[in-house]
Protein backbone atom coordinates (compact mmCIF):
# COMPACT_ATOMS: atom_id res chain seq x y z
CA UNK A 1 0.00 0.00 0.00
CA UNK A 2 3.05 2.48 0.15
CA UNK A 3 2.73 5.38 2.54
CA UNK A 4 -0.04 4.81 5.60
CA UNK A 5 -2.90 6.62 4.55
CA UNK A 6 -6.78 6.55 5.85
CA UNK A 7 -7.02 4.18 2.74
CA UNK A 8 -4.56 1.60 4.13
CA UNK A 9 -6.30 1.77 7.78
CA UNK A 10 -9.20 0.90 6.03
CA UNK A 11 -8.16 -1.80 3.73
CA UNK A 12 -6.16 -3.23 7.46
CA UNK A 13 -9.18 -3.12 9.44
CA UNK A 14 -11.51 -4.57 6.93
CA UNK A 15 -9.00 -7.74 7.72
CA UNK A 16 -9.22 -7.65 11.34
CA UNK A 17 -7.19 -7.96 14.10
CA UNK A 18 -6.57 -11.72 13.45
CA UNK A 19 -5.75 -11.61 9.65
CA UNK A 20 -7.10 -14.08 7.01
CA UNK A 21 -6.58 -17.39 7.05
CA UNK A 22 -9.45 -18.73 4.74
CA UNK A 23 -9.68 -17.00 1.58
CA UNK A 24 -12.06 -17.97 -1.79
CA UNK A 25 -13.31 -16.13 -4.97
CA UNK A 26 -16.80 -16.58 -6.14
CA UNK A 27 -17.59 -15.10 -9.09
CA UNK A 28 -15.89 -11.83 -9.56
CA UNK A 29 -15.48 -11.39 -5.49
CA UNK A 30 -12.67 -12.03 -3.33
CA UNK A 31 -13.72 -13.06 0.56
CA UNK A 32 -11.69 -13.74 2.82
CA UNK A 33 -12.11 -14.26 6.80
CA UNK A 34 -9.96 -15.37 9.81
CA UNK A 35 -12.62 -18.24 10.29
CA UNK A 36 -14.00 -20.73 8.34
CA UNK A 37 -17.66 -20.66 9.32
CA UNK A 38 -17.66 -16.57 8.93
CA UNK A 39 -16.46 -17.43 4.80
CA UNK A 40 -19.49 -19.68 4.76
CA UNK A 41 -21.39 -17.27 5.67
CA UNK A 42 -20.20 -14.94 3.44
CA UNK A 43 -20.07 -17.16 0.74
CA UNK A 44 -23.70 -17.94 1.12
CA UNK A 45 -24.39 -14.74 1.58
CA UNK A 46 -23.51 -14.28 -2.61
CA UNK A 47 -25.17 -17.45 -3.43
CA UNK A 48 -28.54 -17.40 -1.98
CA UNK A 49 -31.52 -15.37 -3.20
CA UNK A 50 -29.77 -11.60 -2.69
CA UNK A 51 -26.85 -12.14 -4.83
CA UNK A 52 -24.61 -9.54 -5.28
CA UNK A 53 -25.95 -8.60 -8.63
CA UNK A 54 -28.85 -7.99 -6.97
CA UNK A 55 -26.87 -5.22 -4.79
CA UNK A 56 -28.16 -2.14 -6.90
CA UNK A 57 -25.19 -0.19 -5.52
CA UNK A 58 -22.74 -3.11 -6.57
CA UNK A 59 -24.48 -3.32 -10.55
CA UNK A 60 -24.54 0.63 -10.35
CA UNK A 61 -20.94 1.03 -9.34
CA UNK A 62 -19.70 -1.76 -11.59
CA UNK A 63 -20.99 -0.12 -14.43
CA UNK A 64 -19.68 3.11 -13.94
CA UNK A 65 -16.45 2.21 -12.88
CA UNK A 66 -14.07 3.89 -15.99
CA UNK A 67 -11.50 1.03 -15.80
CA UNK A 68 -10.88 -2.70 -16.07
CA UNK A 69 -12.50 -3.99 -13.07
CA UNK A 70 -10.53 -7.37 -12.33
CA UNK A 71 -11.78 -7.84 -8.80
CA UNK A 72 -14.10 -6.16 -6.25
CA UNK A 73 -13.04 -7.21 -2.64
CA UNK A 74 -15.96 -7.50 -0.92
CA UNK A 75 -15.74 -7.08 3.50
CA UNK A 76 -18.94 -8.21 5.24
CA UNK A 77 -19.80 -4.28 7.03
CA UNK A 78 -21.21 -6.25 10.09
CA UNK A 79 -18.30 -8.41 11.24
CA UNK A 80 -16.18 -5.07 10.45
CA UNK A 81 -17.93 -3.02 12.51
CA UNK A 82 -18.28 -6.05 15.58
CA UNK A 83 -14.38 -5.86 14.74
CA UNK A 84 -13.50 -2.00 14.85
CA UNK A 85 -16.23 -1.22 18.02
CA UNK A 86 -14.41 -3.82 19.96
CA UNK A 87 -10.77 -2.69 19.17
CA UNK A 88 -11.93 1.51 19.97
CA UNK A 89 -13.15 0.07 22.80
CA UNK A 90 -10.01 -1.48 24.13
CA UNK A 91 -7.85 1.57 22.79
CA UNK A 92 -9.86 4.08 24.26
CA UNK A 93 -9.40 2.63 27.86
CA UNK A 94 -5.69 2.51 26.93
CA UNK A 95 -4.99 6.06 24.76
CA UNK A 96 -7.92 7.62 23.61
CA UNK A 97 -5.81 9.74 21.56
CA UNK A 98 -4.42 6.92 19.55
CA UNK A 99 -7.25 5.94 17.53
CA UNK A 100 -6.54 6.31 13.31
CA UNK A 101 -8.77 8.35 11.58
CA UNK A 102 -11.13 5.25 10.66
CA UNK A 103 -11.55 5.01 13.54
CA UNK A 104 -12.46 7.91 14.75
CA UNK A 105 -15.18 7.97 12.41
CA UNK A 106 -16.42 4.59 14.01
CA UNK A 107 -16.74 5.87 17.37
CA UNK A 108 -18.51 9.48 15.89
CA UNK A 109 -20.75 7.44 13.71
CA UNK A 110 -20.94 4.07 14.74
CA UNK A 111 -24.74 3.48 15.38
CA UNK A 112 -25.22 4.81 11.93
CA UNK A 113 -23.04 2.05 10.27
CA UNK A 114 -24.57 -0.49 12.21
CA UNK A 115 -27.18 -2.05 9.56
CA UNK A 116 -24.90 -1.73 7.31
CA UNK A 117 -24.25 -4.87 4.78
CA UNK A 118 -21.36 -4.98 2.49
CA UNK A 119 -18.19 -2.62 1.49
CA UNK A 120 -16.61 -2.84 -1.84
CA UNK A 121 -13.04 -2.16 -2.54
CA UNK A 122 -12.10 -2.58 -6.21
CA UNK A 123 -9.18 -3.80 -8.26
CA UNK A 124 -8.59 -2.38 -11.93
CA UNK A 125 -5.55 -1.23 -14.15
CA UNK A 126 -5.03 1.33 -16.33
CA UNK A 127 -3.21 0.21 -19.40
CA UNK A 128 -0.85 -2.14 -17.64
CA UNK A 129 -0.47 -0.23 -14.56
CA UNK A 130 -2.74 -2.08 -11.57
CA UNK A 131 -3.99 0.01 -8.85
CA UNK A 132 -6.30 -0.85 -5.96
CA UNK A 133 -9.06 2.08 -5.84
CA UNK A 134 -11.43 2.18 -2.75
CA UNK A 135 -15.37 2.85 -3.42
CA UNK A 136 -16.45 2.86 -0.28
CA UNK A 137 -19.81 1.50 -1.72
CA UNK A 138 -21.83 0.28 1.64
CA UNK A 139 -25.53 -1.57 0.92
CA UNK A 140 -28.19 -0.86 3.18
CA UNK A 141 -30.91 -1.28 0.07
CA UNK A 142 -30.98 -5.19 0.09
CA UNK A 143 -32.47 -6.81 3.77
CA UNK A 144 -31.31 -9.95 5.16
CA UNK A 145 -32.92 -13.49 4.10
CA UNK A 146 -34.87 -15.05 6.95
CA UNK A 147 -32.71 -16.94 9.61
CA UNK A 148 -34.04 -20.66 10.21
CA UNK A 149 -33.71 -20.30 14.14
CA UNK A 150 -35.58 -23.39 15.00
CA UNK A 151 -37.58 -26.27 14.12
CA UNK A 152 -39.62 -29.16 15.83
CA UNK A 153 -41.52 -32.11 14.82
CA UNK A 154 -44.75 -32.79 16.40
CA UNK A 155 -45.96 -36.53 16.62
CA UNK A 156 -48.29 -35.80 13.79
CA UNK A 157 -49.89 -33.68 11.13
CA UNK A 158 -51.41 -30.38 12.54
CA UNK A 159 -55.08 -30.21 13.74
CA UNK A 160 -55.54 -26.72 13.93
CA UNK A 161 -53.81 -23.56 13.16
CA UNK A 162 -50.83 -22.71 14.85
CA UNK A 163 -50.28 -19.44 17.29
CA UNK A 164 -48.23 -17.06 19.02
CA UNK A 165 -49.16 -17.48 22.55
CA UNK A 166 -48.67 -14.28 25.31
CA UNK A 167 -45.84 -14.91 27.81
CA UNK A 168 -46.67 -12.74 30.67
CA UNK A 169 -42.78 -13.16 32.58
CA UNK A 170 -41.13 -11.11 30.06
CA UNK A 171 -44.14 -9.25 27.34
CA UNK A 172 -43.43 -11.98 24.23
CA UNK A 173 -44.77 -14.60 22.82
CA UNK A 174 -44.64 -18.39 22.92
CA UNK A 175 -45.93 -20.87 20.37
CA UNK A 176 -49.28 -22.80 20.95
CA UNK A 177 -49.81 -25.82 18.27
CA UNK A 178 -51.71 -29.31 18.20
CA UNK A 179 -51.62 -31.99 16.33
CA UNK A 180 -53.93 -34.50 14.98
CA UNK A 181 -52.64 -37.34 17.88
CA UNK A 182 -54.42 -35.17 20.04
CA UNK A 183 -50.77 -34.14 21.32
CA UNK A 184 -51.25 -29.93 22.61
CA UNK A 185 -47.61 -28.12 22.78
CA UNK A 186 -46.59 -25.17 24.25
CA UNK A 187 -42.69 -23.86 22.86
CA UNK A 188 -40.74 -21.30 24.05
CA UNK A 189 -39.54 -18.46 21.07
CA UNK A 190 -36.22 -20.18 21.44
CA UNK A 191 -37.46 -23.59 20.33
CA UNK A 192 -37.21 -25.32 23.87
CA UNK A 193 -40.63 -26.98 24.66
CA UNK A 194 -42.26 -26.03 27.71
CA UNK A 195 -45.17 -28.87 27.92
CA UNK A 196 -46.96 -31.18 25.77
CA UNK A 197 -50.30 -33.12 26.58
CA UNK A 198 -51.93 -35.36 25.60
CA UNK A 199 -55.92 -35.13 25.25
CA UNK A 200 -58.38 -37.77 24.16
CA UNK A 201 -58.99 -36.04 21.34
CA UNK A 202 -57.08 -34.00 18.60
CA UNK A 203 -58.08 -30.11 19.07
CA UNK A 204 -60.91 -29.03 16.39
CA UNK A 205 -60.98 -25.96 16.95
CA UNK A 206 -59.25 -22.67 16.90
CA UNK A 207 -57.47 -21.33 19.72
CA UNK A 208 -58.72 -18.45 21.84
CA UNK A 209 -56.27 -16.58 23.70
CA UNK A 210 -58.11 -15.30 27.20
CA UNK A 211 -57.33 -13.21 30.06
CA UNK A 212 -60.18 -14.83 32.17
CA UNK A 213 -58.82 -13.44 35.75
CA UNK A 214 -57.80 -9.86 34.02
CA UNK A 215 -54.06 -10.25 35.34
CA UNK A 216 -52.11 -10.43 32.01
CA UNK A 217 -51.81 -14.30 32.92
CA UNK A 218 -53.61 -15.63 29.46
CA UNK A 219 -55.28 -19.09 29.13
CA UNK A 220 -55.99 -20.73 26.05
CA UNK A 221 -59.61 -22.09 25.21
CA UNK A 222 -60.36 -24.59 22.31
CA UNK A 223 -62.95 -27.58 21.78
CA UNK A 224 -61.29 -31.01 20.97
CA UNK A 225 -64.28 -33.04 19.88
CA UNK A 226 -67.31 -32.00 22.11
CA UNK A 227 -65.57 -31.44 24.90
CA UNK A 228 -64.14 -27.72 25.39
CA UNK A 229 -60.67 -26.82 27.54
CA UNK A 230 -59.71 -23.99 28.95
CA UNK A 231 -56.24 -24.20 30.04
CA UNK A 232 -53.83 -22.12 31.85
CA UNK A 233 -49.70 -21.75 30.31
CA UNK A 234 -48.59 -23.97 32.78
CA UNK A 235 -50.56 -27.01 31.10
CA UNK A 236 -53.19 -27.07 33.82
CA UNK A 237 -57.23 -26.98 33.40
CA UNK A 238 -59.35 -24.21 34.95
CA UNK A 239 -61.89 -25.70 37.17
CA UNK A 240 -63.69 -22.33 38.13
CA UNK A 241 -67.22 -23.07 36.16
CA UNK A 242 -67.82 -18.91 36.30
CA UNK A 243 -64.13 -18.43 34.05
CA UNK A 244 -65.33 -21.29 31.86
CA UNK A 245 -68.39 -19.84 30.90
CA UNK A 246 -67.06 -17.04 29.94
CA UNK A 247 -64.69 -18.59 28.38
CA UNK A 248 -67.28 -20.31 25.96
CA UNK A 249 -68.47 -16.62 25.28
CA UNK A 250 -65.24 -15.86 23.74
CA UNK A 251 -65.00 -15.90 20.08
CA UNK A 252 -61.78 -16.31 18.04
CA UNK A 253 -60.29 -13.10 16.31
CA UNK A 254 -61.72 -12.08 12.93
CA UNK A 255 -59.87 -12.41 10.14
CA UNK A 256 -58.21 -9.33 9.38
CA UNK A 257 -56.74 -10.24 6.10
CA UNK A 258 -59.58 -11.54 3.39
CA UNK A 259 -58.56 -12.32 0.09
CA UNK A 260 -60.61 -10.54 -3.14
CA UNK A 261 -58.74 -11.36 -6.15
CA UNK A 262 -55.74 -13.15 -7.38
CA UNK A 263 -53.52 -10.19 -6.89
CA UNK A 264 -55.91 -8.76 -4.21
CA UNK A 265 -56.45 -8.70 -0.39
CA UNK A 266 -58.62 -6.81 1.66
CA UNK A 267 -56.63 -5.81 5.17
CA UNK A 268 -58.87 -4.56 8.12
CA UNK A 269 -55.90 -1.76 9.77
CA UNK A 270 -56.89 0.18 12.22
CA UNK A 271 -60.92 0.15 11.96
CA UNK A 272 -61.12 0.18 8.25
CA UNK A 273 -60.75 -1.53 5.41
CA UNK A 274 -57.93 -0.51 3.33
CA UNK A 275 -56.66 -3.17 -0.28
CA UNK A 276 -53.39 -4.17 -0.84
CA UNK A 277 -51.82 -5.16 -4.05
CA UNK A 278 -49.69 -7.99 -3.50
CA UNK A 279 -46.40 -8.20 -5.64
CA UNK A 280 -46.61 -11.96 -6.08
CA UNK A 281 -49.81 -13.53 -7.27
CA UNK A 282 -52.47 -15.46 -7.24
CA UNK A 283 -52.85 -15.71 -3.40
CA UNK A 284 -53.90 -18.90 -1.79
CA UNK A 285 -53.69 -17.60 1.82
CA UNK A 286 -53.04 -14.51 3.60
CA UNK A 287 -52.17 -13.35 7.09
CA UNK A 288 -52.26 -9.52 8.60
CA UNK A 289 -49.64 -8.82 11.16
CA UNK A 290 -50.67 -5.75 13.08
CA UNK A 291 -47.56 -5.91 15.12
CA UNK A 292 -45.71 -5.12 11.89
CA UNK A 293 -48.26 -3.41 9.12
CA UNK A 294 -47.31 -6.38 7.05
CA UNK A 295 -49.42 -8.74 5.03
CA UNK A 296 -48.10 -12.20 5.03
CA UNK A 297 -49.54 -14.48 1.95
CA UNK A 298 -48.77 -17.56 0.35
CA UNK A 299 -49.24 -18.08 -3.13
CA UNK A 300 -50.32 -21.32 -5.52
CA UNK A 301 -46.70 -22.86 -5.38
CA UNK A 302 -47.00 -22.76 -1.24
CA UNK A 303 -43.81 -20.16 -0.94
CA UNK A 304 -44.47 -17.85 1.56
CA UNK A 305 -44.21 -13.77 0.62
CA UNK A 306 -45.22 -10.89 2.61
CA UNK A 307 -45.58 -6.84 1.83
CA UNK A 308 -46.59 -4.13 3.49
CA UNK A 309 -49.80 -2.39 3.16
CA UNK A 310 -48.76 0.07 -0.02
CA UNK A 311 -47.54 -3.74 -1.50
CA UNK A 312 -43.97 -3.04 -0.88
CA UNK A 313 -42.58 -6.67 -0.62
CA UNK A 314 -40.54 -7.08 2.47
CA UNK A 315 -37.06 -8.25 2.56
CA UNK A 316 -36.10 -11.73 3.66
CA UNK A 317 -38.90 -13.82 1.69
CA UNK A 318 -40.06 -15.98 0.34
CA UNK A 319 -39.90 -18.91 3.38
CA UNK A 320 -40.71 -22.62 2.45
CA UNK A 321 -43.89 -23.73 1.85
CA UNK A 322 -46.70 -24.38 4.97
CA UNK A 323 -49.64 -25.04 5.78
CA UNK A 324 -50.17 -22.24 8.95
CA UNK A 325 -48.19 -19.36 9.68
CA UNK A 326 -47.98 -16.42 12.00
CA UNK A 327 -45.59 -13.22 12.55
CA UNK A 328 -44.99 -11.45 15.86
CA UNK A 329 -42.84 -10.01 17.80
CA UNK A 330 -42.10 -13.13 19.64
CA UNK A 331 -38.72 -12.25 21.29
CA UNK A 332 -39.88 -8.63 22.36
CA UNK A 333 -36.67 -7.45 20.49
CA UNK A 334 -38.58 -5.03 18.03
CA UNK A 335 -37.92 -8.35 14.76
CA UNK A 336 -40.48 -10.25 13.35
CA UNK A 337 -39.83 -14.19 14.04
CA UNK A 338 -42.45 -15.94 11.51
CA UNK A 339 -43.75 -19.50 12.84
CA UNK A 340 -44.47 -21.89 9.74
CA UNK A 341 -46.03 -25.14 10.16
CA UNK A 342 -46.35 -27.75 7.22
CA UNK A 343 -49.11 -30.23 6.51
CA UNK A 344 -46.84 -33.20 8.24
CA UNK A 345 -46.45 -31.48 11.38
CA UNK A 346 -42.83 -29.78 11.02
CA UNK A 347 -43.46 -26.26 12.87
CA UNK A 348 -40.00 -23.77 11.97
CA UNK A 349 -39.39 -20.34 13.53
CA UNK A 350 -37.75 -18.16 11.03
CA UNK A 351 -35.80 -14.83 12.31
CA UNK A 352 -36.37 -11.85 9.96
CA UNK A 353 -34.95 -8.68 9.53
CA UNK A 354 -38.30 -6.45 9.00
CA UNK A 355 -38.33 -4.46 12.40
CA UNK A 356 -41.36 -2.31 14.13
Amino acid sequence: MGKKSIFSDIISSALGKKGVNYATVVGDVMIGSYEIENLKNIMDDITSATTLTSISEYREQKATMPTITHMMTMVRADLLNKDMAITIKEKRKIYPIALSEVEKYFYSYGKDLTPLRYNFFQTSSTGSTPFMNFKGVWSTSEAREATKAWAFSMQGAPSTQTIAFPNHRYGGFDVLCADATGMLYLISEKGSIYWKKKLPTAVSSPFVVADLYNNKKYQMAFYAGNTFYVIDRNGNAVTDKEKIVAAKKLSTTTPKAKISSTNEVQVQKNGSAITVKTPQSPVSTAVYSPSFDVLLYSVKNGKIYACDTKGTAVGGFPLPAAQYYTAENFAKNGKMGVVTTSTSGSVTMYRLPKTK
